[in-house]
């Protein structure tokens, strides 16, 4: 395999190219440090990154920062709850024999205990991502085989140092980190045979009063196809190569090639002309968020004027200070005439727009949280008494309306989540050697199953339309009886079954039942011929008591 590491003109090129994606976004850099400001004051490091900075000095409210939160966290709660997502195949589940069903199962909980397992950061890395998702309609995630410690590692990156680039099918086939905030130590420790050495003097000079100095290195992946150098070109055996740089030192710290595309990035609502996502919740809401914190702090105000009133002073007649604290004492001239008016008297103010302003406010509240579908995250409350008709009406609508937020994340965030930590998995053997693949599964894409509050309330749908269908059975066998025949009876009751979460063991599988049902049907059959032959022996024998009156009635 290629070992050389010399930088040349190709490093240079992707630098270039690089480069130009990052100045080709500045424009958009600039939108998601105002959609921060308002929203995720604690993100907005585009620009500065001051560890004493004061996230939320200039915000009057902190309401559109809970509006995004409730957001955020609902990606978790409905998406990601307990046993969320279950592997499968491009095949139907009644195709697939008992060895491929196992194995997904086995497959399954080894990806699961890999994901969850405290190194791995995923829970943590995952709930960074949600909230950048939620304000700015994107988010990086990174996923490898942490070797040293036998696990994964998930880690979530700032927008700010990351730029990628789509093909013409819409898909990131270009992404480029700048990793400015690694320490010269960890340079050394990552890249200890080709790091710089002006990057090892920081760490070994001057016992190591440098060490701890950042270091710009720059991470790029790109599609082998794409890249000229080694393990590319259209031949290439892994469809990706990743390379970190050290543009500075024009060095090459590591050239390889990748199985995965190391980089996740899910994006949320898409437009033709651009490689970047946005969010809708946030496009939305920016002109509310502005208006409000502008209006709150004009109430907060006149209402520190109403109870703080500014006061009027007849100086001539005010011999000390003037003191409005609790309990404080104001001398006056004891000469001064109280007819010309009172010494110290609150300013007269006019706080008739202060309730308009208020609902205003209120209105400006709803309007974000509209925005940010918070009323589509619960159902509505009940106000009266419902008939099952008008409540399984309600939670249709609540379906619909919350599946058209959360379809989307489901599908384009969990479902690349998993399918590269399932690619990560397989380079390193973590389901066993290839061969104990069963032959059913090999040769199918795999794929995966998500289970979550939605999908459980629509499967929920499926036993009570069961009850529907037996209702409306009974009453149509009334006028004809044939009519009870019309209903595949096991197929129904075994879809209402799953419906409601039965455990899977708890119900006989399709196999078991045709046995049962073959059974069912030779001892039905037995039984006939049984009645048959006892029938005809009876018949046999009520001919011959037959025969034999007939004889007695002739010799009679």
């Amino acid at each position: 395999m290629p070992t050389d590491l010399t930088w040349s003109d190709r490093h240079t090129a992707l630098l270039g190219l690089s480069d130009k994606l990052y100045a080709a976004r500045s424009p958009l850099v600039s939108f998601w440090a105002e959609a921060a400001a308002n929203f995720f004051p604690e993100r907005n490091t585009f620009f500065t990154n001051d560890i004493g900075k004061d996230f939320a000095g200039d915000l009057s409210t902190s309401f559109p920062l809970l509006v995004r939160r409730s957001l955020a966290d609902s990606f978790s709660s409905m998406l990601r709850v307990d046993d969320w997502f279950s592997m499968k195949v491009n095949i139907g589940d009644d195709k697939l024999d008992s060895a491929g069903k196992a194995f997904l199962e086995f497959a399954t909980e080894v990806q699961r205990n890999a994901m969850y397992d405290r190194d791995a950061m995923f829970t943590r890395s995952m709930k960074q991502c949600d909230h950048d998702y939620a304000t700015f309609g994107q988010g990086v995630l990174s996923i490898e085989a942490n070797l040293n410690t036998a696990t994964l590692l998930y880690r979530n990156w700032h927008l700010r140092d990351v730029a990628w680039c789509v093909n013409a099918h819409g898909k990131i086939d270009f992404v480029s980190r700048k990793w400015e905030d690694c320490t010269a130590k960890d340079a050394v420790k990552f890249f200890p045979k080709t790091v710089h050495a002006n990057v090892r003097k920081m760490v070994t000079e001057n016992n190591g009063k440098r060490m701890y100095d950042h270091v710009k290195i720059r991470h790029i992946v790109l599609r082998s196809e794409d890249y000229d150098g080694p393990y590319g070109g259209p031949k290439a055996k892994f469809p990706y190569v990743g390379l970190f740089l050290d543009p500075v030192n024009k060095v090459v710290l590591e050239e390889m090639p990748r199985r995965t595309p190391y980089y996740v990035i899910p994006r949320w609502v898409l437009l033709s002309d651009s490689q970047y996502a946005y969010s809708p919740a946030v496009t939305c809401a920016l002109p509310d968020a502005r208006v409000l914190q502008a209006m709150t702090y004009t109430l907060l105000e006149a209402a520190e004027k109403a109870t703080n009133p500014p006061m009027v002073a007849v100086m001539d007649a005010i011999r000390s200070n003037i003191d409005i604290m609790p309990g404080g004492v104001t001398a006056v001239e004891a000469e001064y005439d109280e007819r010309l008016g009172e010494v110290l008297r609150p300013l007269t103010q006019d706080y008739r727009g202060l309730p308009t302003g208020i609902q205003m406010s209120v209105d400006q509240k709803a309007q974000i949280e509209a925005a940010f579908y918070i009323n589509r995250l619960s159902m509505p409350p009940i106000t009266h008494e419902m008939t099952a008709e008008e409540a399984r009406l309600r939670v249709n609508d609540w379906m619909r309306d919350a599946r058209a937020l959360f379809e989307p994340a489901e599908l384009e965030y969990n479902a690349l989540v998993c399918e590269v930590t399932t690619e990560e998995l397989l380079a390193v053997n973590a389901f066993g050697p290839a061969e104990n693949i069963p032959e059913s599964l090999r040769g199918r894409d795999v794929q995966f199953k998500f289970k979550s509050p939605l999908m459980e309330a629509k499967d929920s749908e499926l036993a009570r339309t069961f009850l529907d269908a037996k209702a409306m059975l009974l009453e149509g066998a009334q006028l004809d009886p044939a009519a009870m025949k019309m209903l595949n009876t096991q197929s129904a009751l075994r879809d209402a079954l799953k419906g409601r979460s039965v455990p899977t063991d708890w119900v006989k599988d399709e196999r078991a039942m045709e046995e049962i049902n073959a059974q069912a049907a030779a001892e039905q059959a037995a039984a006939k011929q049984l009645q048959a032959v006892t029938a005809g022996g009876v018949a046999a024998e009520q001919a011959g008591r037959a025969g034999v009156a007939i004889k007695e009635a002739q010799a009679a």
